[in-house]
Parts: structure tokens; C-alpha cells; sequence
């Protein structure tokens, strides 16, 4: 907004006396804004808040690998499993060793051995005095036997040797008998058994089955070989005047094999 302000010129005469000061007037109001003039440059005001966390930037291209020092050892690791064989060349024989000991220890005892064949019977030898006849005898017979050795194949089934001793109930009717050898097994495993057989009428071949009654059995493996049996039986109610006869027989539990009598001697008397 402009105010004028009308001044009044009066006439020019001479020059008067200084009048007094008259008193301030009203101030008018102020001015128009003059030009903004460049003061001097403030000093730093503080420091403004921090503002967000701007975008991370891109990664920027790796730098070159820096050469540091050495780490301390670490502990040693766990052992790995054992490699296959190197196939490299047979060393060299080594020195012998000093000799050790002598005699050294004694060895287990091998399993006895099988028996030889049996050998050729002897020549018979004188025959003794016959003695007497005991209380027990029933005034009838008695009769001794010594044959060779004898060998017998066997199977399962009982066959006899082919001894064949005779007797003939003459009194009573009863009669004791004993057999007595040294018995052999000559292949297979299982065991012998060994029967004492009586029949009457002719003998059995050797050989052949028992076909008759038997009255005792014994059995042993090939373990006991040479063993000496003794086989005895009192066979009663036999017919007075009638010829009879008695044997040793043997068969195998299973499979097959020999069976060999040594030293046999056979006695038969009427009770």
C-alpha cells in the first residue's frame, strides 16, 4: 500500500529564527521489505536425526586371496580301514631259527591198529590127564574141545563157524556147556555179537545160518579186539541117546565184516 503524504510549501521570506524542535510525529508504517542482503554463513547446527536404512547395494567383485599364516596342527584323525594286499614280491627266506629242544613233548597215542590175519594153527599138543569126574556129573559124559582159529564173514544175519560139537545125552537129559576164545573184528564199525547156538542131528556148515536155538550172546566193537569171552549155558529136557551138537555163531549189528575166534576151548557134560 503507497501513502502520500501532501506537503504544503509556504512562501520564502527571510530566513527566521530556528524554531524549536516540534515533537516526533507519528511513525508511519513500516516500509516495504528491502532486498535480502547475504549475511555471513551460520555455523554447523547439530546433527539431525538418523534417517532409514537405505537399500543394500550391490556385492562388489571379490578381491584377491590374501596369503595368511599358517593355522596351528590339528589332532590326529581316527585310523582308516585296512587297504587290500600290496601284490608285491615274496621277500627274501629269513634265517632258520635256533633248534628247539630236544627230545620234544610226547604225542597223543595213535587208535590201535586192525589185528593181523589170524596165523597157521599149531600143531596139536599132548592131551592131558583126564580128571576126575565132579559130584555134580550125572555119571552120563564129558567132553573137551580145543579146534584151530577159525575167521567167519559176517552180515546181519547169525551163521556159525562150523565147530560142530557132538554130544549124546546118555543119564538125564541135562546138559551144561561152556565155550571159551579170544574174539576179533576185522572191518566194519558196528559191533559183533557173538551167540552160542545147539540143534540136533547133523551140524551146520560153517558159514551158514544158525538155523537152530540159541542160548547166550555177547557183543563188542572192533575197540575191544583179542578180548577173551567165555560163553556158558545148562540146556535141560534133552532127549536121552539122541545126537546133538553145539556152535559159535556171530553177525553184525549193521553193514558187514569178519569176525575171528583164537584159543577155543569147548566142554560139554551131563549133569
Amino acid at each position: 500500500m503507497t501513502t502520500t503524504i501532501e506537503l504544503v510549501v509556504p512562501q520564502i521570506g527571510p530566513a527566521g529564527p530556528v524554531g524549536a524542535t516540534g515533537a516526533q510525529g507519528i511513525a508511519g508504517p513500516p516500509g516495504p521489505q528491502g532486498p535480502g542482503g547475504v549475511g555471513p554463513q551460520g555455523g554447523p547446527g547439530p546433527q539431525g536425526p538418523i534417517g532409514p536404512t537405505g537399500v543394500q547395494g550391490a556385492t562388489g567383485p571379490q578381491g584377491a586371496t590374501g596369503t595368511g599364516a599358517s593355522g596351528p596342527l590339528g589332532p590326529q584323525g581316527a585310523t582308516g580301514p585296512v587297504g587290500p594286499p600290496g601284490a608285491g614280491s615274496t621277500g627274501a627266506t629269513g634265517l632258520q631259527g635256533a633248534t628247539g629242544p630236544s627230545p620234544g613233548a610226547t604225542g597223543a597215542t595213535g587208535p590201535p591198529g586192525s589185528p593181523g590175519a589170524v596165523g597157521a594153527t599149531g600143531s596139536t599138543g599132548l592131551q592131558g590127564p583126564q580128571g576126575p569126574v565132579g559130584p555134580a556129573a550125572g555119571g552120563g559124559f564129558i567132553l573137551n574141545f580145543h579146534p584151530g582159529n577159525a575167521a567167519l564173514n559176517c552180515d546181519t544175519t547169525q551163521r556159525v563157524f562150523g565147530y560142530g560139537f557132538q554130544f549124546r545125552p546118555q543119564k538125564s537129559g541135562n546138559v551144561f556147556i561152556i565155550i571159551s576164545y579170544d574174539a576179533y573184528q576185522v572191518g566194519g564199525s558196528s559191533t559183533t555179537f557173538w551167540t552160542l547156538f545147539y540143534g540136533s542131528g547133523s551140524a551146520s556148515g560153517g558159514g551158514t545160518p544158525a538155523n537152530a536155538v540159541g542160548t547166550g550172546m555177547c557183543g563188542h566193537g572192533p575197540a575191544l579186539n583179542g578180548v577173551n569171552v567165555t560163553m556158558q549155558a545148562t540146556i535141560s529136557g534133552l532127549g536121552v541117546g539122541v545126537l546133538y551138537w553145539f556152535d559159535l555163531a556171530a553177525a553184525m549189528q549193521s553193514g558187514t565184516g569178519q569176525a575171528q575166534a583164537a584159543n577155543v576151548y569147548a566142554t560139554a557134560f551131563e549133569l
